[in-house]
C-alpha cells in the first residue's frame, strides 16, 4: 500500500511530464531541463540533473522554492498533484483551499488564493516581510 507522500510524488511526476510535453513539445533531457530551469529562474535556482531525474521518476518532491517556480514557469496544476478525499462527486473539481483543510473554503475565491500564492512568492524573493506594505497592497487588491 502506498502512502500519501508516494501518491503526491507520483502525481507530481505525471503533472511535471505533462507540462514538459506542453512547454518543450517533448520530454527534455535532465541536462536541458536543469539548464532551462536555472535560466527561467533568472539565475536564482540551480537544480542538478540527478534531482530532475528523481522528479521525473516520482522519487522526490521539490523544495517549496523550486515547486513555486515550477508552478509559475510550467503552469503546473496543483489540483492534479494533491489527492483530495473531500470531493464527493467525480464531476466536482476540488478547489485549491481544500488542500489546506480549511473549513471555510467556500468563502475564499480562487483569485484570492492565486493572490496569496503571488504574495508568498514575492515574500520569498525579497526575503523580507514589510507588514505595512503587504497590508496596503492586499487592501488595494480587495477594493
Amino acid at each position: 500500500m502506498r502512502n500519501k507522500n508516494d501518491i503526491v510524488k507520483n502525481r507530481f511526476a505525471e503533472e511535471l511530464l505533462r507540462c514538459c510535453r506542453t512547454h518543450f513539445k517533448t520530454i527534455p533531457s535532465n541536462e536541458q531541463f536543469s539548464r532551462d530551469f536555472y535560466l527561467s529562474s533568472k539565475y536564482e535556482l540551480k537544480v542538478s540533473r540527478e534531482a530532475v531525474r528523481k522528479w521525473f521518476k516520482g522519487e522526490t518532491f521539490p523544495d517549496l522554492d523550486y515547486f513555486l517556480h515550477l508552478i509559475e514557469w510550467l503552469k503546473l496544476d496543483i489540483s492534479n498533484i494533491f489527492p483530495n478525499k473531500n470531493v464527493s462527486s467525480p464531476n466536482k473539481l476540488p478547489t485549491h483551499i481544500q488542500y489546506l483543510k480549511y473549513e471555510g473554503g467556500e468563502q475564499i475565491s480562487n483569485r484570492q488564493i492565486d493572490l496569496l500564492i503571488s504574495l508568498l512568492s514575492v515574500i520569498k524573493k525579497t526575503n523580507s516581510l514589510d507588514c505595512l506594505n503587504i497590508k496596503k497592497s492586499v487592501n488595494e487588491e480587495n477594493k
